[in-house]
């Protein structure tokens, strides 16, 4: 696959989508390509598990080789299931039926073979993203934060504002490498302005319970949790709110008990249970982003173009 090869190029592109017009931001759904239009993804040769929600608002996708054996119990599902061809899903339709159905055929197997495949150059470029890949305009920030435990609550901003125990200055992006973090009863406070982004590469293990990810000025698709390597993630508690992206393409994700969670778990192993709540982007809701690939064919015409030009 050359386009792994291509991060420098797919940042530029991203933020040239944005428009010559506006200030450079980097296009985090533009990033995340098909992946960016599920709230759950199940990740290829992966699990998932839907047992018991009060509510799922967004798509799920069980992509290629994907075991589910259980999904059933969902009170309201605002949204529309994906199944691949080559998963093996069992549904309980009496009491799993998304309003917008479930779909499956050859057009659903290429669009989730997509997003299985925009989620993994995802992860594998905010790993490594750094200022001199981000983009052309686009400010760059980044911190070390170790290990974080209990009461090691954190307010972290991107525009300079008072009081933050992490002032990143005024930048567009900020990456913030956690070596492992166990949360109970604390608090992460993310202060921006409304196209910042806030990137947690997360090296080890993710315990947030009874814990809150509280936004000023920016919104949860501003967020992005990456688990680069096979993390154990558990979010519980019914005190919980969490807001932002979980991508883990080797992690295993549990989430349960009625919390508050605006965004979305793209992951290979996944088991939602016990009452949870999810609310997140759905295909129709997201606008249409230009996958990677298209992307860097534009940029490869438009280059071949002006060499020729220049020829003449």
């Amino acid at each position: 696959m050359r386009v792994f090869n291509r991060f420098n190029s797919v940042a530029l592109a991203f933020a040239l989508s944005t428009g010559a017009a506006q200030a450079a931001s980097f296009d985090l759904n533009g990033l995340l390509g098909n992946a960016a239009g599920f709230a759950v993804l199940g990740m290829e040769q992966g699990d998932v598990t839907i047992n018991s929600a009060t509510s799922i608002t967004g798509d799920v996708g069980y992509t290629d080789g994907v075991v589910s054996n259980t999904n059933q119990k969902v009170d309201q599902f605002d949204g529309t299931a994906y199944l691949h061809s080559g998963a093996s899903v069992n549904t309980t339709p009496a009491t799993f039926a998304p309003t917008g159905g479930v779909q499956s055929g050859a057009q659903v197997d290429a669009y989730l073979n997509q997003a299985n495949q925009d989620a993994l150059n995802a992860a594998q470029f905010l790993s490594t993203v750094n200022a001199g890949n981000v983009g052309t305009g686009i400010t760059f920030a980044e911190f070390n934060l170790g290990a974080l435990g209990d009461n090691d609550s954190r307010v972290i901003s991107t525009n300079g504002s008072s009081g933050a125990d992490i002032d990143a200055g005024n930048v567009d992006f900020v990456r913030l490498n956690v070596d492992s973090l166990g949360y109970k009863d604390d608090a992460l406070t993310l202060v921006g302005d409304s196209s910042d982004i806030f990137l947690f590469n997360v090296a080890g293990n993710f315990d947030f319970a009874g814990s809150r990810v509280e936004l000023e000025g920016i919104s949860w698709e501003n967020v992005i949790f990456n688990f680069a390597s096979g993390s154990e993630v558990m979010i519980n508690k019914a005190s919980t709110l969490f807001n932002g992206r979980i991508l883990g393409p080797d992690a295993t994700i549990e989430y349960h008990n009625p919390a508050g969670f605006n965004g979305a778990i793209l992951a290979k192993s996944i088991d939602l249970h016990s009452d949870f709540n999810l609310s997140g982007p759905s295909k129709a809701a997201v606008a249409a982003p230009a996958p990677a690939s298209l992307l860097l064919s534009m940029l490869a015409i438009l280059g071949l173009g002006a060499r020729r030009l220049k020829s003449l």
